[in-house]
């Protein structure tokens, strides 16, 4: 039976009268069944409970998708030899909706009223055409009523259905030819083809509000649609034998099965919405990246790692943040809704979703990729104040080696190294706890196509709330993370100042290069003559300390008062093409000659190495100790926003800005700890993604990360011995 009037007419009819809710009487929806025999007698009336489920199971669980919003997914296998072996009949039936009360809400005086519910067989064939095909498919389905498009013209709805057929595959005797044996007619009475609904779906749609009508439609909807897949298949093909699980033939027998309950709204406005708000966010990403390129370009750093790195950390960012303020924005809206606002889009994932999820994630992989590399190539000096102590033989050449000890330096590289692995947070603890709450409490089923936050009921996960759920979650762990580590550095120490103060102690400044001409400088000259004494001359200078006996340390003669809290330790600094020039001319000459360790090459890095350290002594740090030519700045506002190098910076002195964040951590994991959370949070979601299992996800992001960190160990700790001339054996 077909519907005569157009497809649109029907599917768009506002004659449902009825109110939804999502508590009480008006959250379950009334469906009744007529039915009929094989022959088109009327059985009578159903109430729908389970029949549209081939699978069998928990009643309340089947019946779930009857409460409005429960968008619910069962599947199973039929056994076709028990459906070939049935000895009842296949019924037919037609669906109805149960519409008691009036376009003003009241209940009919004639009692309850049935509104018939159009059937759509998503492969129905007419004249080798499939009209129904295009609406089944996820993007012609979010088509709203004023759609322009003629798809719907095209469709052909049908009122009755069925959901098994064992009999019309029947083959009917011929009855001109003489009576057949006995077993031919058992034969006969088995079917060649058996027909079966592989796949239904109950779809219910909210109708478009009317600001012109005295009424509510959002909270009602367009009669529901009944859409049904058939499947066949031939009976000889069909194995009979027990097969055991894994079988080849497993298939042939077993068949899959699916039925679905959707319950969603018109989306078109919103993703034209979408749509605009995704390309203002696009704008500010590109300003975000050209701000950056801006900066670099002023530092003379616009090298191809560089401008990619700046330009796949902007895509990566703002992508995941635009992606995870929408999943927010369902999340809340559905999941936490009192009263019918909003339901989800139809197609789960969506596949723009999917994609920006994956691009994203693939730019912050590089992003971090790009980041390590540019941490393990950093030029990197100690420069090491220490004095030959009182009666050596004082040696005039300025590449000639002092008699001092080289300890002092390999500690300091030691320390270096093994900060340059630490984070802020522990990815052992962040993934332990994530499944904790994830899979351990079952929150995880937040993630489901529920609109009530209380429902924990295993079901299948929308993605994108379950991307939502994952990232809000993994952000507490990471919080509560931070929070900790925050408090222990407050009142403990961090790693970085920690190892600042330990360059103190030593007589030994870090000088970095991450930039031809930017970097960070750590002051490490000692307020003592000596650092590499005795433990009672150590003591003694503490003691000096205590009393006030010494200058304060740093690199510039000033109290604390003075200083009024900015930092006289660790610098943020822009040297000038001369200072590079001249330390490049004496890193050529500190390399091995053709890669061999022979004694001369051994000499000859030696004394380039302290030509390096003697040079940055005079032509450097006392620019600033004693000359004070170069500045010493406190960053701006701007600075500290944007990155802007001073306006001094241009000039042909160096610049140094007092750096009170410790900012040479961005040459370390330390510093780009943000990136690493989310590239994290991005592989984790990607994988679950692909397995939609948290465990595997879990598995994987953890083995990723600890080889990040392992990469960062093996490459930035040959960079230090190359860098230093530090033995890499030292570097333990």
């Amino acid at each position: 039976m077909k519907y005569d009037r157009a497809a649109r007419d029907e599917i768009f009819s506002n004659l449902v009268n009825r109110e939804v809710a999502l508590s009480g009487e008006l959250s379950f929806i009334n469906l009744t069944l007529s039915v009929y025999a094989l022959n088109g007698s009327f059985l009578g009336f159903e109430d729908l409970s389970t029949q549209l489920h081939t699978c069998k199971g928990d009643d309340r669980t089947l019946q779930r998708f009857l409460k409005f919003g429960s968008n619910t997914f069962v599947n199973c296998a039929l056994d076709l030899v028990h459906l070939i072996d049935r000895t009842d009949e296949p019924r037919f039936y037609e669906l109805w909706i149960d519409d008691p009360v009036d376009r003003n809400g009241q209940v009919r005086a004639e009692g309850v009223a049935l509104y018939p519910v159009p059937v759509i067989i998503s492969n129905y064939e007419e004249k080798g055409r499939k009209p129904n095909k295009p609406l089944t498919d996820d993007k012609a389905v979010q088509l709203g009523v004023d759609s322009g498009q003629d798809v719907l013209d095209k469709v052909v709805l049908h009122r009755r259905f069925m959901l098994w057929d064992n009999i019309s595959g029947k083959r009917i005797r011929d009855t001109t030819k003489p009576a057949a044996s006995s077993v031919d007619a058992q034969k006969s009475e088995k079917p060649d083809v058996v027909r079966w609904a592989k796949y239904v779906e109950l779809r219910i749609t909210l109708q478009k509000n009317d600001k012109d009508t005295p009424i509510d439609e959002s909270i009602r909807m367009y009669p529901p649609q009944l859409i049904i897949q058939y499947q066949q298949q031939m009976t000889s093909t069909v194995p009979r034998q027990t097969l055991v699980q894994g079988d080849i033939q497993e298939k042939m027998r077993y068949a899959e099965v699916e039925f679905r309950s959707t319950y969603t709204q018109e989306l078109v406005r919103f993703w034209d919405v979408m749509m605009g708000l995704f390309i203002a966010w696009i704008i500010l990403m590109v300003i975000h990246g050209g701000l950056k390129l801006s900066v670099r370009s002023q530092i003379n750093a616009l090298t191809w790692d560089c401008v990619l790195s700046d330009v796949l950390g902007a895509v990566s960012d703002w992508l995941f943040w635009g992606i995870f303020l929408v999943a927010g924005y369902w999340f809340f809206f559905f999941k936490l809704q009192s009263e019918v606002e909003a339901l989800l889009p139809l197609s789960n994932p969506h596949p723009d979703f999917l994609i920006i999820v994956i691009v994203s994630g693939w730019c912050k992989i590089v992003h971090v990729a790009l980041l390590i590399y540019a941490q393990c190539n950093v030029d990197i000096f100690f420069i090491d104040f220490e004095k030959e102590p009182l009666g050596s033989d004082i040696k005039e050449e300025i590449d000639a080696l002092p008699n001092i000890s080289v300890w002092r330096s390999i500690l300091i590289g030691n320390e270096w190294c093994e900060m340059q692995t630490e984070r802020h947070t522990d990815i052992d603890f962040t993934l332990m706890f994530l499944l904790f709450f994830l899979k351990g409490l079952n929150l995880v089923n937040l993630s489901t196509a529920q609109p009530v936050e209380q429902d924990l009921t295993e079901d299948v996960s929308n993605v994108l709330l379950r991307f939502f759920v994952i990232c809000i979650f993994y952000f507490l762990v990471v919080i509560a993370q931070l929070i900790y580590k925050a408090i222990y550095y407050r009142f403990l120490g961090d790693p970085l100042t920690t190892f600042a103060l330990l360059c103190q102690l030593s007589n030994i400044s870090v000088f970095i290069l991450d930039q031809a001409l930017h970097g960070y400088y750590i002051h490490g000259r000692s307020v003592h003559p000596y650092t590499d004494v005795n433990l009672q001359q150590m003591q003694t200078n503490f003691k000096e300390e205590e009393e006030g006996k010494t200058p304060p340390r740093g690199l510039s003669n000033k109290t604390d008062e003075e200083l009024n809290g900015e930092s006289n330790l660790v610098f943020e600094m822009y040297i000038t093409e001369k200072i590079r020039e001249e330390l490049a001319e004496q890193r050529s000459k500190m390399t091995f000659l053709g890669g061999k360790d022979n004694a001369e090459s051994i000499a000859n890095a030696s004394r380039a190495h302290q030509r390096i350290n003697h040079f940055l002594q005079t032509d450097f740090v006392a620019l600033i100790e004693q000359d004070g030519t170069a500045e010493v700045m406190v960053p701006t506002t701007t600075h500290k926003m944007f990155g802007f190098p001073p306006a001094a910076s241009s000039k042909d002195v160096p610049v140094l800005l007092r750096d009170n964040s410790n900012l040479f951590a961005s040459v370390q994991l330390l510093g780009i700890e943000r990136d690493l959370l989310l590239m994290d949070l991005l592989v984790f979601v990607m994988w679950d993604l692909v397995f939609k299992d948290v465990f595997i996800a879990a598995l994987l992001t953890y083995i990723i990360s600890h080889g990040v960190q392992r990469l960062k160990d093996q490459f930035g700790t040959s960079n230090v011995s190359a860098k230093t001339l530090i033995p890499d054996k030292f570097l333990v």
